[in-house]
């Protein structure tokens, strides 16, 4: 049985690595614990400093053989304003925090980043160009985490960069897994939970990277949590998109999706007659053409569900997460999603101008359905549908965070304001 981690390591083995272990934070609080944590770790000499990575190039020509990191994923209102030695040009902290990792390893340097989605397949130059270098240079594999990995503190999808240079540049491919278990509830409280993911992705990640080292062909090795994918097929497009179900068997990888009608894709259907007097307390949302209207004991269809406005009010679309609930007959409901994303759907119903499919009737405006079922849309496969919706989450958490520095600054304007209305005369 192990003493403790490290306790093969040599005591001149353990001074060296002690002497190399090298940290940069812009938060000075977060220096200051770094630094204790290491003490109380046996630690003597810790080399944890206050350092902005990304507006300053004094330790620009630093480089590392080992770099572990949880950069942040948000970045400030405006974006941010680096220094002009990066490799690609971006205001976003994600991109930059990868470029500058990559670029600070050594010729045989090794890195594992953890990424949020967008870094895998946004579409904006900057992410581009980013993958692009990263699949030429230094990436050698991509493990998908569980969204809600990172709970209480963060539901946000991420994914582990695996970098290894020198393997990389012999490399004509890169290996993609997926763990969907990783041995906790995704919960709040994460609690552990039976057959985790972890273990059986470490062995084949090992597996893989051996057969790199060895120069032994890779296409012998068939994951069971993953696949292989050749560089030539992740550039084909010039996306370079990251998400390794793109590329599974039967999958589209190009980015020019077939347009079909949107009844191929969905069947809409009337919502059911309840009228108000009809209505009884429960547990189930009603939900008409401008969302929840009220709630009922009894309920029509299984959620999550899709619904927009059939009378009235036309152009609104609601996604209702509930597991059971009532769509009321002023509005459309999805009654199939044929297989398609829900949120997708809804974000693909958003984007049709469904006011022009409508009838007006008494002054009243209506949808049609058959209509609405005759528009043409694209499809995306479904991989592609739910990196779509992930990225669109990300978006919107964006916006809550920059929506709570608004609050929090208003309050802040009306304290100082407060302060000099009942100031006391002096």
């Amino acid at each position: 049985m192990r003493a403790r981690p490290g306790d093969k390591l040599k005591p001149a083995e353990r001074t060296k690595l002690a002497q190399n272990i090298v940290g940069f934070d812009i938060s000075p609080d977060m220096v200051r614990l770094s630094l204790v944590n290491l003490y109380l770790h046996g630690f003597p000499d810790p080399h944890v400093v206050e350092y902005d990575t990304l507006t300053s190039d004094e330790r620009w020509n630093e480089q590392f053989d080992v770099i572990l990191a949880n950069p942040p994923f948000m970045s400030p209102k405006g974006g941010i304003k680096p220094h002009k030695r990066f490799s690609i040009q971006a205001k976003r902290s994600e991109v930059l925090f990868v470029d500058y990792i990559a670029e600070h390893l050594t010729p045989t340097g090794r890195a594992g980043i953890i990424v949020p989605e967008g870094i895998i397949f946004q579409s904006q130059t900057a992410y581009k160009e980013l993958r692009k270098m990263l699949v030429n240079q230094s990436l050698v594999a991509v493990i998908s985490l569980p969204a809600g990995c990172f709970n209480p503190y963060s539901g946000v999808k991420t994914s582990i960069l695996i970098l290894d240079k020198s393997l990389a540049k012999q490399a004509d491919s890169i290996a993609f897994f997926k763990i969907e278990n990783d041995g906790y509830g995704l919960g709040a409280q994460r609690r552990a939970v039976a057959n985790s993911d972890l273990p059986q992705v470490k062995k084949e990640l090992d597996e893989y990277l051996s057969a790199l080292r060895q120069r032994r062909s890779v296409s012998e090795l068939s994951p069971t949590c993953g696949l292989i994918v050749t560089k030539e097929k992740l550039a084909a497009n010039g996306e370079f998109n990251l998400s390794g179900e793109r590329y599974r068997e039967g999958v589209a990888s190009s980015s020019k999706f077939p347009m079909v009608e949107l009844g191929e894709v969905i069947t809409l259907q009337r919502g059911y007659d309840l009228p108000k007097q009809s209505w009884r307390d429960g547990p189930h949302p009603i939900v008409g053409s401008n969302g929840v209207i009220g709630h009922h004991a009894e309920w029509k269809e299984a959620g999550p569900g899709v619904v927009t406005g059939r009378s009235g009010t036309i152009g609104k679309v609601h996604l209702i997460d509930a597991a059971h609930y009532w769509p009321h007959n002023t509005s459309l409901f999805v009654k199939d999603f044929k297989g398609n994303e829900p949120k997708f759907v809804k974000v693909l119903l958003e984007a049709i101008d469904l006011k022009s499919l409508g009838a007006q009737t008494a002054a009243v405006p209506s949808l049609d359905r058959k209509n609405a079922h005759r528009v043409r849309v694209p499809l995306p496969p479904l991989a592609v549908q739910k990196e779509i919706v992930a990225e669109i989450e990300g978006y919107q958490a964006e916006i809550t965070n920059f929506e709570l520095q608004i609050r929090n600054s208003r309050d802040k304007i009306a304290k100082v304001v407060n302060k000099v209305w009942n100031a006391d005369e002096e």
